[in-house]
């Protein structure tokens, strides 16, 4: 599944984690339906379906790195440190459109598939 988003003039996003539980423990999502059927979110892929003529990037303050929307381009960040823990490196938002459409698509990579391409670690720092 994918999350098609379109942007117009002024559009923008603010800035946020994409991992599910920030303010809240494991326990308080884990009976949740988004939770239940795929777990929470380790990456994100974020494709540029359109170029924009100004304004639009992804913007990752605590990174200090910004990403302009190109057609055919894509994104991809980790959200989950390998401990499990959200990692707050990865927070970002979309910055206002001045001139043009800017449309994306995001692919969310879920825990339940992944447990044995990116097992976890006991190591609190990871």
């Amino acid at each position: 599944m994918f999350q098609i988003v379109n942007y117009g003039i002024g559009g923008h996003y603010n800035y946020h984690d994409d991992f599910l539980y920030k303010d809240a423990t494991r326990h308080q999502f884990e009976h949740t339906p988004d939770y239940l059927n795929s777990g929470d979110r380790i990456a994100t892929f974020m494709f540029y379906l359109s170029d924009v003529i100004r304004g639009g990037a992804t913007a990752f303050p605590k990174l200090g790195v910004s990403v302009f929307p190109e057609r055919g381009a894509a994104a991809f960040w980790y959200n989950l440190r390998r401990n499990g823990r959200g990692d707050v490196r990865a927070l970002h938002g979309g910055c206002p459109v001045a001139y043009g459409a800017k449309w994306i698509a995001n692919k969310w990579v879920r825990e339940r598939n992944q447990f044995l391409r990116r097992p976890c670690t006991l190591d609190p720092s990871q």
